[in-house]
């Protein structure tokens, strides 16, 4: 019975997750007070206790946190936020133990789908920003693109949470996975489809002959530095670079310049920094948003901060399976061009997280033990 409903109030918690990021009547600041809330009561429902490792890095990382707000006599706002971070690890593990079967990753898959069909009957279509290049971008009944594309990578998760290994599955899931990333194309969202892509090679890759792999991967960074080569021998400078990254180059060095003037900011962060995480900002007349997880991590708890959390990244990974490692890379690299990783603020975050700890548990149409041989890859 506590299974039962500790699977319920997850739901409830994913739920409200995903219509916080729509256009719903209801403010999205309280649908997304109510799915942290039912996250947490579906956690302490199942009763299942995080590694004891995970428990002592947070209380030591809370020292530093506290002992960094305190000098710098920053917001308290920023402080949970770091907290909140570190407690993604151990809450996704926790209710990975709780699940018996594959209800949440049909639930994510209808539910997402339910959106999709709503926002086109409303005409939620697309949309086209001011000063955008990437005109009419898909947001299918999401508020923006951006979150669009978020939803089709979990469901790109809980596809291979679904899937097995007979014909209707081997022609269904290919063509869902190709229409999921032309979704994500269509959306604008480089960072979501890039991190897709990521998680198919890496998740791919695990299925490969062990003595292919070598080949493979050679290829792979023989075509990215053949990319990289082409475009320094084009002059690519800062200003290219900048452009392509729709700003983010010049933000970074105006925070990181901005907020971190002392040694000590270095170390453990300025928590009295400007608002890095708020959505939109006003500084020096121009209007952006912060959308790198490290460098303002880097900015509000330091050096350290962003050590522990490379430490309950490693923890988290430690023993798994490939396709857990691949979720997590996948999430590594958003995190490059969004700051709304490994955080239980974030629904993409936490069930993302929550999905890669219940893959490790499960077996799956990627697998989870090394292949031996091509025999192995061709039958059930």
């Amino acid at each position: 019975m506590k299974l039962q409903y500790s699977t319920l109030f997850l739901i409830l918690s994913l739920i409200s997750y995903l219509i916080a990021k729509t256009n719903f009547v209801i403010p999205s600041s309280m649908l997304q007070s109510f799915g942290i809330l039912f996250l947490i009561t579906a956690a302490i429902l199942g009763k299942k206790k995080p590694p004891g490792s995970m428990i002592i890095v947070i209380s030591i990382a809370s020292c530093f946190l506290v002992i960094g707000w305190v000098i710098g006599s920053g917001h308290i706002a920023g402080l949970f936020n770091a907290f909140f971070i570190l407690c993604s690890f151990p809450l996704a593990v926790s209710l990975s133990k709780s699940f018996n079967s594959h209800a949440i990753f049909w639930m994510i898959i209808f539910i997402i789908l339910g959106i999709c069909f709503v926002g086109l009957l409303n005409g939620s279509f697309s949309v086209t920003y001011f000063g955008d290049y990437r005109t009419n971008r898909w947001v299918l009944g999401f508020s923006r693109p951006t979150f669009l594309c978020e939803a089709m990578f979990l469901m790109l998760i809980a596809l291979c949470g679904v899937h097995n290994k007979n014909k209707f599955w081997m022609v269904m899931f290919p063509l869902a996975i190709s229409i999921i990333l032309a979704i994500q194309f269509q959306s604008g969202s480089r960072a979501g489809l890039g991190a897709s892509l990521l998680f198919l090679y890496i998740a791919w890759e695990g299925r490969v002959l062990a003595s292919h792999r070598f080949y493979i991967r050679f290829i792979v960074t023989f075509f990215v530095v053949l990319v990289l080569l082409s475009g320094a021998s084009k002059d690519l400078n800062i200003n290219i670079l900048n452009t392509l990254t729709s700003g983010r180059i010049d933000i970074v060095i105006q925070e990181v310049t901005g907020n971190l003037r002392e040694p000590l900011h270095w170390l453990l962060g300025n928590s009295n920094a400007q608002d890095v995480t708020l959505y939109f900002n006003e500084r020096n007349g121009i209007i952006y948003h912060m959308d790198n997880f490290y460098v303002e991590r880097l900015v509000s708890s330091g050096l350290i901060g962003i050590g522990f959390i490379i430490t309950m990244t490693t923890i988290f990974t430690r023993g798994k399976g490939r396709l857990t490692r691949a979720v997590v890379a996948a999430l590594l690299f958003y995190g490059l061009f969004e700051n709304g990783i490994f955080n239980i603020t974030s629904g993409f975050a936490s069930f993302t997280l929550i999905l890669a700890a219940f893959l490790a548990q499960k077996s799956n149409f990627f697998g989870q033990e090394k292949v031996k041989n091509y025999h192995a890859l061709i039958t059930p």
